[in-house]
This record gives structure tokens, sequence and C-alpha cells, in this order.
């Protein structure tokens, strides 16, 4: 039967990606199988006038590891309503084999050489990484975007045209995870032959060359150092003619592997780091600035003209029962001063964790986010500034009280938020405050399976338009039968919604559901569900049940 479920899912597999230590190959089992099979099967009623579900649903899904000599392959397949869900096994691919020092990677991978150069992004190729002794080494070299064809000779938002994007990456570095330091190169550029009449098309090709170096220090044994920096040459056509001598500047180590065109920018990115690590203290200090425009083929995305300034400090009491962390940042734009504004934020956080030797706990977090502008190349108009802060408090007290397999859980949590505007001419229509509390009640009971949960919630939220009130209530039991093979489970809330005082309608839900498990690998479980809808312009109710068969192996 094994064998047989084995076929099954190596021809309805899809996008398997697997790696494996090969020092761990003559160790492992030759051919193993795990995974499971589910069958569901649903039914769903309601009293609009429109299904916002499908009346009768069914799937059927599988997943599953087949372990062949160490080399594990991940498979999953799902079958639903006449829609089947399959891949071609082989339309993602990837293999990463790693032995002492030494990693490969092979078909559909991914690799990180700094934060601004190569970071994680998916290829289609082969690279290796090497560690042996203190040498660390790093090349890669595939297809970073596949081509996307014009549709019907249609520009759509949707479906972008796009050059086949090939790259290669080369890091040589020396030192441990704790001090080393890294060179690293890493070019990409597009296929100006993957599309067709590419000269009609809104969209160019693109070139781009990064130059990076990354580091970490331990300079004393309480005290590091890290950094990362990188140098983008990027040409937004490569259509456009080349540079002469004083049309842009491109630093002469580049133009030797790099040919500048008047549409080819360079800019730096980085950031660096003191961190301090004492016994029950620490603190951290960050400097990060990025130029405009900054972007590497090597990224998904990076958010450029930034300067950032950062303090974390952290701090353990009492032997570890009370903890107090926090930062506090400040970041501006318009680094270059090309603006006609500078955009100013100050970032500060803080949170406490306080745990007694007793059934009292508490934590807490704050957070101060404030913005302003300055002027810049222009006079700044008061009508149009920006100036504001968003405040929010958090506080979460608890008693826990446990007597053998009895626990008791109080649990409360307030907060409130508030966004506070200092220009005049939009305060009256951009400030508000919102304020939520719940106040929930737990037992459980490890005897017998018994557990019950209660909630109280309320949320008030003031704007320039309306204040709108929600409350409501929360009620859920549960028990297990047979060693807690069958398990049953009961909720029920209710919340009732106003706005200026008026009743703006409820919601009340019932919500079963059971589960049945079975030491042979067979499960069983069933949910049924119950809403009732009431809002200003209509009344409405949907029932739900779902019956799920699976079985692991």
């Amino acid at each position: 039967m094994r064998y047989k479920i084995i076929i099954f899912f190596v021809f309805l597999s899809s996008y398997p990606i697997f790696g494996q230590d090969l020092e761990q190959v003559g160790e492992a089992d030759p051919v193993d199988l795990s995974g499971s099979l589910s069958l569901q099967t649903g039914y769903y009623n309601t009293s609009l006038s429109y299904d916002r579900q499908d009346p009768y649903a069914y799937s059927l899904m599988g997943s599953a590891v087949l372990s062949l000599y160490g080399w594990q392959i991940p498979f999953n397949v799902s079958y639903a309503n006449q829609q089947f869900n399959s891949g071609n096994p082989f339309q993602q691919f990837g293999l990463s084999p790693r032995y002492r020092w030494m990693q490969l990677h092979l078909g559909y991978s991914s690799m990180s050489f700094s934060p601004y150069t190569l970071n994680n992004h998916t290829f289609l190729g082969g690279g290796i990484e090497l560690t042996p002794g203190n040498f660390r080494f790093g090349v890669m070299y595939g297809r970073l975007r596949e081509k996307q064809q014009q549709l019907e000779g249609q520009y759509s938002s949707f479906h972008i045209p796009a050059y086949k994007r090939m790259g290669y990456g080369v890091k040589l570095g020396y030192g441990t995870s704790a001090n080393f330091i890294d060179f690293i190169l890493f070019k990409a550029s597009d296929d100006t032959t993957s599309l067709q009449s590419s000269e009609n098309l809104s969209v160019l090709p693109s070139e781009n060359l990064v130059i990076g170096v990354s580091g970490r220090l331990q300079l004393f044994k309480a005290l590091s150092w890290e950094f990362h920096t990188a140098g983008s040459a990027y040409t937004r056509n490569m259509y456009s003619r080349t540079t002469e001598d004083g049309e842009e500047y491109i630093p002469g180590l580049i133009t030797s592997l790099y040919q500048p065109r008047i549409s080819s920018r360079f800019t730096y990115a980085g950031h660096t780091s003191l961190h301090l690590q004492l016994r029950g203290f620490s603190i951290k200090g960050t400097y990060k600035r990025i130029q405009p425009g900054f972007a590497s083929m090597g990224l998904y995305y990076i958010t450029g003209d930034k300067e950032q300034y950062t303090i974390a400090p952290s701090l353990r009491l009492f032997q570890g029962r009370v903890s107090i962390s926090g930062s506090l940042g400040l970041e501006n734009d318009n680094v270059m001063n090309t603006k006609a504004v500078t955009t100013h934020r100050q970032i500060g956080s803080a949170n406490v964790n306080w745990n007694t030797r007793g059934a009292f706990g508490l934590s807490m977090q704050y957070s101060n986010y404030q913005m302003n502008q300055s002027a810049a190349l222009l006079d700044l108009n008061d009508t149009t500034k920006i100036a504001m802060v968003n405040r929010n408090i958090s506080v979460i007290p608890r008693l826990t009280f446990r007597q053998e397999n009895k626990t008791h859980q109080i649990t409360l949590f307030a907060n409130s938020q508030g966004l506070t505007d200092y220009n005049d001419f939009t305060s009256d229509m951009s400030e508000t405050s919102t304020y939520t509390s719940n106040l929930n009640y737990s037992f459980r009971n490890r005897d017998n399976f018994f557990n019950t949960k209660t909630g109280l919630n309320l949320t008030r939220l003031n704007t320039a338009l309306s204040e709108i009130r929600r409350y409501g209530l929360t009620l859920g039991v549960g028990k297990g039968f047979f060693e807690d093979k069958l398990t049953t489970n009961f909720r029920t809330n209710y919340s009732r919604n106003e706005v200026d005082g008026a009743s703006a309608g409820y919601i009340l839900g019932f919500h079963f559901n059971s589960g049945y498990n079975l030491p042979s690998g067979h499960a069983f479980s069933l949910m049924l569900k119950v809403t009732k809808n009431e809002t200003e312009n209509r009344r409405f109710s949907e029932n739900m049940a779902r019956v799920q068969y699976t079985y692991r192996f």
C-alpha cells in the first residue's frame, strides 16, 4: 500500500525543493515516506439572495515527504470542486546538498551575500559556498527573472512585459561568524533579445553592478562592531549612449567592469552598529544611510532616501523576572538635499514584562511615532505641512492560579491609541482615538479534559465624523472523552455595534467542532457554524457544515 502511495505522489507532486547533508546519507533509511491524505466535504446555506460560498464543496488534499537515502523531497496535490491543482513536478526544482564545509546549489535556489548586494533573491542556475577553516567563498550564476511577453500587443498594469534577467555574484572573505570580513561583487543585466519588438515596449532593459563590503568584529569581550555597505551603478536604459568624460561620475574601479551610460547613476547604501553586551544589560546603536534611487537587482525591494539613527537598550532585573527593553530612532529623508522639504520622524518604543514568583504578571508596551517637516529648497507652507504624533499604549495584567492539574487564568488587555495632528488646517478631519479592552477568564482541568473560556470586549473609535462602539461577549466550553481521543468544543459569541449612540446592528454566532483521532493514523472531524447578522440595511443568516477525514502515514 505504501509504495502505491509513493507512486501516486510522484506523478501528482508540485514544486519539490530539497537539500540534505551528505554526511548523513549512509546513516539514513534507504526509502521512507511520511505525510497525510485528507478528504473534506462541506455545506453552505444563507438567507441572502446570493451565495457567498459554494453550496456544496469538496476537496482532496495530500502532502508527503519522500526520503531516498537521506534526501528529502516534499510533494503536495489538491483537488477541489472539479479543479485539479498540481504542477509539473520539475517546474521549480532545487537541490542544495551539503558536505562538511561545502554546499552546492543547483536549480531554483537563493543565496545571501549581504543586505545591499544579493540577499535571498531566487535564481535558476547554480552556486557554491565554501567555508574551509576561516576562508569564506561563495559564487552564483543564473536567471534572476523570467521574461514576460506582451499579451496581444496590449500593455496592462496587471501584466507588465519584462526582459529575462541574468546575473552572477562572487563573495570572498575571511573569518568566523563572530569575526569576519567579506568582499562582494554582483552584476546583472537584462537580455535585450528576450522580448520581441523591444523598441516599441514601454519597458527598457537595465543593467546593474554592485560592489559591497560586510564585516563583524569582536572588539572586546562585551563589545562588537558590525557594518554593511555597498555602491551600486545602475543603468535604467541600456539603449542610451555611453558617457563621455565628466558627464556622469562613476568610480574608476567600477568603470573597468561596467560601461556607464547617460542613464547610469551611482548610489550607495549601508549601515553600521555597535553592540555592548553585559550581564543583565545590553545596548545597541545603529546608523543607516541609503541614498535616493539606490537599487540592486539582487534585492526584491529597498526603501531609498533615508538617514536613520537608532539606539536600543535592554535590561533584566531581579534574576530575570523583570525585563525592560526599548528603542529610540531619529530618521529623515532628503539626504542629498534635493527635495523641497525634509521629513523628520522620531520613533520611540518601550516594553516591560514582569513575572512574579506568585500568580501575578504584567506586560506593558508603549510607542510614540512623530512626524514633521522642515523647509529645504523651498519655504514650507503651513497649510500643507505635515506634523503629527501617533501614540500607542497597552497594559496587560494577568493572574494565573495552578493547583495540580487545574489552571485558572484571568487576563485583562487594555489598549489606547491616538493620532494628534498639529496642522490646524487638517486636524479636524484626521485626528482619531481608539480604546480597546478585553477581559478573559479561562479554566483547564487536565484530569477530565475539560476547559472553558469566557470573555468581555469593548472597542470605542472616535473620529471627526462619528463615534463608533462595539461591545460583546464570548463563551466557550470543551470536553475530551476516551483519554482525549474524542474532543468536543462549543463556542458562542455576541457583539453589538453603535454609531453616535444609535444601534447599528449585531452579530450572533454559534460554533461547534469535534474531532476523533485513532492510533492507526485515521482522524475524523466535524464543524457546524451558524451566524446571524443584522445591520442598518439588512438581516441575514448563514449556516455552514464541514466533515473531514484524514489519514497520516
